[in-house]
């Protein structure tokens, strides 16, 4: 994901912005079992506007992050049959702590809390009502530097 940004030093940490955009190029065929036809989908790309903050520790360092999430329309093509499904604007907030192991090691958790920042979308020509749509997810993963 391409994106444009600038950081810069606030005591021992750094803040930050970025503006990062999801790029799909070309159409995207999904194929659908319940469906005898494939479906092509053009469009759906995600805008993201993200502000951040990372404070060094002995030990790693912790990260927050507030993002703005703008999903654009996507056009669905089912043999003759051509529908949109809109896109929706959503927030998350992250947090991601980092623990050095040793020189070349790395431990990188993540937690994040995503919400729908609407009450619809359009489906198919059909509005569906949103109650809520919010996601919490928690990743680990490792850095390893040679």
């Amino acid at each position: 994901t391409p994106y444009a940004g600038y950081l810069w030093m606030v005591g021992k940490g750094v803040a930050g912005v970025n503006l990062s955009t999801q790029v799909d190029i070309g159409d995207r065929t999904i194929d659908d079992e319940a469906n005898t036809d494939k479906t092509k989908a053009t469009g759906g790309n995600d805008t993201t506007l993200t502000g951040l903050y990372e404070h060094p520790m002995e030990w790693g360092l912790v990260g927050t992050s507030l993002s703005y999430i703008a999903t654009n329309t996507t056009e669905n093509e089912t043999g003759a049959v051509t529908s949109e499904t809109t896109g929706g604007n959503f927030w998350r907030l992250r947090v991601y702590p980092t623990y050095k192991v040793s020189e070349t090691a790395t431990v990188i958790g993540q937690i994040a809390y995503q919400g729908f920042l609407g009450d619809s979308v359009t489906s198919g020509g059909t509005v569906v009502d949103v109650d809520s749509s919010n996601v919490l997810t928690l990743q680990v993963g490792g850095r390893f530097t040679f």
